[in-house]
């Protein structure tokens, strides 16, 4: 499995094990490899190879050359990074797709989900995270040499014992059942009316924690009160009635999630809380805000892949022979900056040089 150990409470994270896949970033041109690390072996690209042994034991974040000299950033995948580099045959459904069916279908853990058409299995992994240990997703899939490949993508990401049913039949003959990563300790930062929460909450399960600042105390009773009307008191929640600008009291958490308007303040604070190969996420609306977010990443030693986007969702009209875009779409909500906590350079210069490029432009010569 590529969930890592809980961390020493040092920020340095845990070290890569044998067995796991971990994901090898050129520094140069941001080329990913997702490598599965096996005593005795080696990874050779045209940039030199590096031995898995050097890679077995090093910490989480860390830079790696090759026999060529050339840099690699060595971090074990989040699951949307592990979908697009797993071996594939048919081709996966996207991240912020994947994210948007979990979020819109309502999938929580204890639920059983039937999926149809396995195909290479991300969308699979997204639903028996979602589900977790408690629930139960069935595929139905007529190809077996999908269904073989989809079950190591799943067994590499997840380990054999996941609550996984695979039909080698045809969904349309009939659906034979009635009745679909957890334990993350998160911290964020603007409580409001508890939706996020909610979702993270849900996400991380009765063995995560959920940790919120949050300076308004009605907004916290509010949150409080929608919180506990969804998922009943005892949720694995902690508030914190106090600035988080003037700091983050725990350490060696897995996410740092903030709904605030100076989230660039927080980004050594974060760098402080954040385990190694943990993400920093923050949420802003307006551009310049998520630039100075972005810029302050990219400039800190222990960050890289600094990535900033947004989601647009367009319905579509559908009766007939009337098939067009709807006339209103829901566009611009707001901006979403996320990076990978790393290891420090040696000399203590920025490791963001690495980010999350433009996949049209052309590498350099």
């Amino acid at each position: 499995m590529t969930r890592p150990m809980p961390g020493t409470g040092t920020g340095e994270g845990t070290r890569f094990r044998a067995g796991e896949a971990i994901l090898l970033i050129e520094e140069r041109r941001g080329k990913r490899h997702l490598v599965i690390l096996h005593p005795g072996r080696a990874f050779h690209s045209d940039r030199g190879f590096i031995g898995h042994d050097a890679l077995i034991g090093a910490l989480e974040g860390s830079t790696v050359k090759t026999s060529l000299g050339a840099r690699y950033l060595a971090l074990r995948p989040t699951l949307a990074e592990y979908v697009l580099e797993m071996p594939r045959g048919a081709q996966v459904i996207y991240p912020k797709d994947l994210a948007t069916i979990c979020h819109f279908a309502d999938v929580e853990p204890g639920h059983t989900i039937v999926e149809a058409g396995l195909g290479s299995g991300a969308l699979t992994l997204t639903l028996l995270r979602a589900v977790g240990p408690t629930g139960q997703v069935v595929s139905y899939e007529t190809r077996e040499e999908f269904a073989r490949r989809a079950r190591r993508n799943i067994e590499t990401r997840l380990g054999p014992e996941v609550p996984l049913t695979v039909h080698l039949q045809d969904v349309y003959a009939g659906i034979e059942e009635a009745d679909v990563d957890r334990g993350h300790t998160i911290v964020e930062a603007g409580l409001g009316s508890g939706a996020l929460t909610l979702t993270l909450l849900r996400a991380v399960g009765p063995t995560g924690q959920v940790v919120s600042y949050e300076t308004r105390e009605e907004f916290a009773r509010r949150a409080r009160r929608n919180i506990e009307t969804r998922l009943g008191p005892e949720v694995p929640l902690t508030v914190h009635l106090q600035d988080v600008y003037a700091g983050i009291e725990e350490a060696d958490v897995d996410r740092v999630i903030l709904d605030l308007p100076e989230p660039w303040r927080l980004v050594d604070v974060a760098a402080g809380a954040l385990r190694a190969g943990g993400i920093f996420c923050a949420y802003v609306p307006t551009l310049p805000q998520s630039q100075k977010t972005h810029e302050a990443l990219t400039a800190h030693p222990n960050f890289a892949l600094v990535d900033t986007f947004e989601t647009l969702l367009r319905p579509w009209n559908i009766a007939g022979l009337s098939v067009r875009p709807a006339h209103r779409m829901v566009a611009h909500t707001g901006f979403l900056t996320f990076a990978r906590r790393v290891q420090p350079r040696a000399g203590g210069g920025p490791a963001a040089a690495l980010t999350e490029g433009d996949e049209d432009q052309p590498e350099p010569a």
